[in-house]
């Protein structure tokens, strides 16, 4: 195994609570890393200021220097490092503070799990390493001509921010969010990414128009985003809902929405986490709409949201198969569901949502999505149902 340069592996752990790093340096005392720690955003900057780090830990909330300021600040002197935010706080303007303005890559919600830590950690000691690995390489390929061309035309690039950075930016925030919801509702983790690209495959197959799939994709990831207005005895309650717990949860589309409308660049993305409890006979929520009342893409959404239910295991109930799932879903064509979405869905064998949700695992972008429907689709047209 190659390894890694001495400056490739420094992790800065930053946190006012000297237990707090204590514990945080024995998870890693084994791992193949160097650590650093800091009391106060005082003492890391003057590490961050004067030592190579791979990546820096901090917490939130803490005397002077809080974690949001103190990882922009390593964004702007150490731009290549990875930036991790540990909070004990689940509320979304903290993460959507900590993305926009911070620049977090990751965030660690307390009572943090060892093995969570460890992994975010090692995996971003390995980000680093490696794409300082390629950084090094690069530079002893280029020739003095090449490398000023080079520079010149990164220097370019960082002058105006690219279509392509935007959305780099909002795939990250896009990331974040859904693992603040994943750590509140652990036993729903990974739902949102297999919906958001089944979602996206069957709006590909309805035949939307492409220049909708992102805000689709957007808005099928961030479907639940509300859930994190509802309290956690209600969320999380093991047992049956009382009605007026009941009306508590169907407030999260209506609080989803009034979340996303509060960011720019998901505001289009917002017709899926409204309507995707309505039903086409009229009897859902939040606004009670009929039909072909209820926008497509929330229509499909809903046979989505109900088939990955279905088929992934619960505390209370093991995962149904694949028949079993559509049969229920057939039985319901008409009052819950869209009858001609759902004879569409149907068409569609069970390796091909089998491999989308296994793909589901790795897509990090809106354009690796889009990509991996496409690919998948082509197979499904290949193979029959």
């Amino acid at each position: 195994m190659n390894q890694r340069p001495d400056n490739d592996n420094r992790v800065l752990l930053i946190d006012d609570e000297p237990r707090v790093l204590s514990t945080l340096c024995r998870t890693l005392r084994s791992s193949d890393v160097e650590v650093l720690t800091a009391p106060s955003g005082d003492k890391a900057m003057r590490i961050i200021e004067s030592t190579t780090l791979a990546a820096v830990l901090s917490d939130q909330c803490m005397p002077g220097i809080n974690g949001t300021t103190l990882l922009s600040n390593v964004r702007r002197i150490q731009p290549e490092a990875i930036r991790i935010m540990l909070t004990g706080s689940a509320d979304l303007n903290v993460a959507l503070a900590a993305v926009n303005e911070g620049g977090a890559n990751h965030i660690l919600l307390k009572p943090w799990s060892d093995n969570a830590v460890r992994s975010v950690v090692l995996e971003s000691v390995d980000e680093f390493s490696r794409k300082a690995a390629k950084r090094r390489s690069e530079a002893a390929a280029l020739s003095h001509r090449e490398r000023l061309r080079q520079v010149n035309a990164d220097l370019s690039r960082r002058i105006e921010l690219t279509a392509a950075e935007l959305t780099t930016a909002h795939d990250d925030m896009l990331t974040a969010l859904v693992m603040a919801l994943d750590s509140r509702e652990r036993q729903s983790a990974g739902h949102s990414q297999r919906v958001a690209l089944y979602c996206l495959y069957l709006a590909n197959r309805i035949g939307i128009d492409q220049g909708f799939l992102e805000n689709i994709y957007r808005g099928a990831l961030l479907h639940d985003i509300g859930k994190i207005g509802v309290p956690d005895a209600v969320l999380l309650k093991p047992g049956p809902l009382s009605p007026a717990e009941r009306k508590q949860v169907e407030k999260h589309v209506e609080f989803g929405y009034r979340v996303l409308s509060r960011v720019d660049c998901l505001r289009n993305s917002m017709c899926i986490p409204l309507f995707h409890h309505e039903r086409v006979d009229g009897r859902g929520y939040a606004r009670g709409l009929k039909g072909n009342e209820i926008p497509i893409e929330a229509r499909a959404f809903a046979i989505i949201d109900c088939y990955d239910a279905l088929r992934s295991a619960r505390p209370y109930k093991p995962p149904m198969s694949h028949a079993a799932a559509c049969g229920i879903i057939a039985s319901d064509a008409g009052t819950r569901f869209d009858a001609s979405l759902v004879e569409l869905f149907m068409q569609e064998a069970a390796s091909t949502w089998d491999s989308l949700a296994d793909a589901s695992e790795r897509v990090c972008s809106t354009a690796e999505a889009i990509d991996v429907c496409r690919r998948t689709a082509e197979v499904a047209i290949s193979t029959p149902a």
